[in-house]
């Protein structure tokens, strides 16, 4: 095996992408444990974040929300178990490999949505949301979470 990068052979990098591959495959069971995580995280709500997750999800369901909406409200808070304030950029990026691009753009921007009930508080705008008024996944992001995203807790 190579101790460097510019020693490397076609035959190193196949090891290493066979390797790989258990680690890959085994992505849904990192994300679940991360949601299980979540039941330790109060972080001052009324309802710890797996309860909060389930709630958001189960409320997705039942607006007839796509499978992959359904998904997404369930794991769109999982950053948090690294770091809350960018937890939808975490989390985002932990799942953009596996969903459309609207998808991880409405988890990416969530909390910008929801910064219209308390962004004043913390001395941004409320509005911050308007400024993906002209993406294509503007529209579904913004009926998402006027169905359920101020709600869930």
């Amino acid at each position: 095996m190579f101790t460097r990068m510019d020693h490397s052979t076609e035959e190193d990098w196949q090891h290493i992408s066979e390797e790989h591959m258990p680690h890959i495959f085994d992505m849904p069971n990192r994300i679940i444990s991360m949601l299980k995580q979540t039941e330790s995280l109060t972080l001052g709500f009324g309802t710890n974040q797996l309860h909060h997750a389930l709630q958001t999800a189960t409320m997705a369901r039942r607006a007839g929300a796509d499978d992959e909406m359904v998904l997404i409200s369930l794991i769109h808070d999982i950053g948090k178990v690294i770091n809350v304030p960018n937890h939808g950029q975490i989390a985002a990026e932990i799942i953009k490999p596996y969903v459309s691009d609207g998808a991880y753009h409405i988890i990416r921007t969530h909390q910008d949505f929801q910064g219209e009930h308390y962004y004043q508080y913390m001395g941004k705008p409320q509005d911050l949301r308007k400024q993906y008024k002209n993406e294509s996944w503007y529209k579904k992001s913004y009926r998402v979470y006027r169905s359920m995203g101020s709600s869930c807790f």
